[in-house]
């Protein structure tokens, strides 16, 4: 008699979605330099994001980024700046 065998894969994919901020810029690839200067095969990602904007800066571009006036009055609000 020969036995059977049933075997059941369950697979399930679960999505976990978790949104970049807000960027002011394109992100853009900064990369490493040696001890002489020169670039090396290695790079890491620099992101332009509100959050991560000094307070000087944002009021610059609170007048300048008519599109992004929203986020960036939100951003210095939640620092207690007045930016009127």
């Amino acid at each position: 008699m020969q036995d059977k065998h049933v075997c059941l894969f369950m697979i399930t994919k679960c999505m976990i979605c978790i949104g970049m901020p807000v960027k002011l810029k394109p992100s853009t690839k900064v990369y490493q330099r040696d001890a002489r200067g020169r670039m090396l095969q290695k790079w890491i990602w620099k992101h332009f994001t509100v959050s991560g904007t000094s307070t000087e800066e944002l009021l610059k571009y609170y007048k300048s980024l008519p599109r992004k006036k929203n986020v960036i009055g939100k951003e210095l609000e939640r620092r207690g700046v007045d930016y009127s």
